[in-house]
Parts: structure tokens; C-alpha cells; sequence
């Protein structure tokens, strides 16, 4: 999901949005992502970090019930009714004793969500640096589109970029 920043958006938003009574007040709502939940703890206390005031900001950790264990997660399987589960983007499958279970729940990917820039905006925040780096690392991503964007970097802005390999140590 968009851990740093965009989780903290959506649960601002659906904090307003239940305020304003555009959804119900008991719709539940759960955040199952623990870089997600340990980064909306420190908005609260880093308050002079964001825009957010104090009433925001718990009124944000209190719209969702924070699924911090793996028990928690599996447990919500069992969970009947109409709720809302911001998940990362891999948990939209469910994999349990070894078998893919049919998840029955419509599952919406928000991809104006996503916290990743894209390569165009890589590039220009690279292309940007006052002192560029002498060797760029690109680690995310699958292998053929981390190559793609390698190329790019090397092609467009003279840099020497590299995807290393799984376990690999670098600098080599």
C-alpha cells in the first residue's frame, strides 16, 4: 500500500468522510500494514512534521482498528459484513496451510495511492542533484523493469546505474 504518507491520506480522508456522515459511523475500518500503522504513530508524535492538527491526527488513529499480528490478519477471513481493509498491494491474495483461498470481497486498487514515483519522475529527481551520485543502485521493482529504468538512467543522464543481484554486495 503506500505506507509512508498515503495510508495516513486515505485514513485522514475516511476520518472526514465519517465526520460528515458521507459513510457510516460503523462501517469498520482496518489497516493491515505494520509499516503503515508504525508510520501513522508518528504523526502523532511528530506534530510539527506535518499539517495535521491534533484533532486530525487522533481522529486519523482512531478511524481504523490497527492489525499489527499475523493472527489478527488471518482472523479478519472469518470477519462477515461490509468493511474496509487497507492492505498493501501483495496482501490482496491469501494464502493459508499451503492453499490459495477464494477471497469473496470486492478488492479495489487505488493506483493514484501508490507512494512509488515513476520512472519519469525518478529520472527527474536524479537529473536534479547538485552533485549526482557516482553509481545508482536500482533495487526495486521486477528485475526486467529495474533493468529498463537502468538503461534509462545511463542512457539519459550519463550516469552509471546498476540492479544488483539478489544477496549481492555492493560496492563489488
Amino acid at each position: 500500500m503506500f505506507a509512508v504518507g498515503r495510508a495516513q491520506a486515505i485514513l485522514h480522508s475516511i476520518a472526514e468522510l465519517k465526520a460528515q456522515g458521507n459513510i457510516p459511523h460503523g462501517l469498520p475500518i482496518f489497516l493491515d500494514s505494520p509499516m503503515a500503522i508504525h508510520t501513522t504513530a508518528l504523526f502523532d508524535k511528530h506534530m510539527g512534521e506535518h499539517r495535521l492538527t491534533d484533532a486530525q491526527v487522533k481522529a486519523m488513529d482512531h478511524v481504523a482498528t490497527m492489525v499489527e499480528t499475523p493472527e489478527q490478519s488471518k482472523a479478519l477471513i472469518k470477519r462477515h459484513g461490509p468493511m474496509v481493509i487497507l492492505a498493501a498491494s501483495g496482501s490482496k491474495t491469501i494464502r493459508m496451510h499451503g492453499k490459495d483461498l477464494q477471497v469473496e470481497a470486492e478488492i479495489v486498487q487505488l493506483s493514484s495511492a501508490s507512494a512509488h514515483a515513476d520512472a519519469n519522475q525518478l529520472l527527474a529527481w536524479l537529473g536534479k542533484m547538485p552533485q549526482p551520485p557516482s553509481q545508482v543502485y536500482v533495487v526495486h521493482g521486477e528485475i526486467q523493469a529495474a533493468d529498463c529504468l537502468r538503461q534509462r538512467i545511463e542512457r539519459e543522464l550519463n550516469l552509471r546505474a546498476v540492479v544488483p543481484e539478489h544477496d549481492s554486495v555492493w560496492p563489488g
